[in-house]
């Protein structure tokens, strides 16, 4: 009959499992498209109405350039004749 001895060392082995409960959905709405004419309208219409100062200000609100601004707001330039 083998003994133990006096002193036994016991070790605890602990294992976690994270486990995911549900499925993030994408915080960013999915982008529709927008005819730019009439993008270009409102972004004029925003302006001239004193809503905002100047492109810079619209282009901040948007959450795009300013050159994109300019880029819109010179389609009311073409000549569609």
């Amino acid at each position: 009959m083998s003994r133990l001895p006096k002193k036994v060392n016991r070790q605890n082995f602990y294992i976690l499992f994270f486990f995911q409960t549900a499925v993030k959905k994408s915080s960013n709405p999915k982008k529709t498209y927008r005819n730019p004419i009439y993008l270009a309208k409102e972004y004029k219409k925003m302006i001239d109405s004193g809503k905002v100062k100047n492109q810079a200000e619209l282009a901040r609100i948007k959450g795009i350039s300013r050159a994109r601004v300019t880029q819109i707001l010179n389609l009311l330039k073409i000549n569609f004749s």
